[in-house]
């Protein structure tokens, strides 16, 4: 997100303009980076595979160049950086004007802004595992994939036997994923616990 805050209340004829240049591929890449900010464009190949790869990362080069969206670069691991995507203010615009709903609403539907962005650059190893592990499960499901739900964390609730109340539970995520379309799409539904093997294995 921008730093300024002038800068970061988009003009609305700038809005309305970006808002009508998105296509399928760029619109469906628009609405990934609401729900996963940060994301390698890895993963997005992954979660969107209903055109060739060369296709999304024009798409992604495209939505940079129109400053819907920026990256940042982060070293994850010793000697490498990954580049990261998020949305700009004016892509939330974009994309809130394109489905027809208030880009306040849509950042607090999705955890957006600067403090939300600040949070996640302290957490990134974590969120990265996740995203990979939502990649993995993505691109196992019989045909191209679409992400209907993803929470993270996620917060259940269950019955106390015997207690009369309820108890919680958090886990780091939930993803819900869609394959195919009409009466032969398929679901799945997640719980997501990435493994970043950082636990030692020792053989007793």
């Amino acid at each position: 997100m921008s730093n300024n805050a002038e800068s970061s209340q988009p003009v609305w004829d700038d809005v309305d303009a970006a808002a009508l240049r998105l296509t399928p591929t760029k619109r469906a890449l628009l609405r990934l980076l609401a729900q996963l900010p940060l994301v390698s464009a890895a993963t997005l190949l992954r979660l969107h595979t209903a055109v060739d790869s060369r296709t999304v990362r024009r798409a992604l080069n495209a939505l940079r160049d129109d400053g819907l969206i920026a990256a940042i670069h982060a070293p994850l691991v010793a000697r490498r950086s990954a580049q990261l995507w998020h949305l700009t203010d004016l892509g939330l615009a974009a994309l809130a004007r394109d489905q027809g709903t208030d880009p306040a609403a849509l950042a607090r539907a999705n955890g957006l802004g600067r403090a939300h962005l600040l949070t996640d650059l302290r957490h990134l190893p974590a969120i990265q595992a996740l995203h990979r592990l939502l990649g993995a499960l993505a691109a196992a499901g019989p045909s191209a994939p679409r992400l209907v739900t993803w929470q993270r964390p996620w917060r259940g609730t269950y019955p106390r036997p015997y207690e009369g109340a309820h108890g919680v539970v958090r886990l780091p995520a939930r993803a819900v994923l869609a394959w195919g379309a009409g009466d032969e799409t398929r679901y799945g539904d997640f719980l997501l616990i990435a493994d970043r093997a950082t636990a030692p294995l020792r053989d007793d």
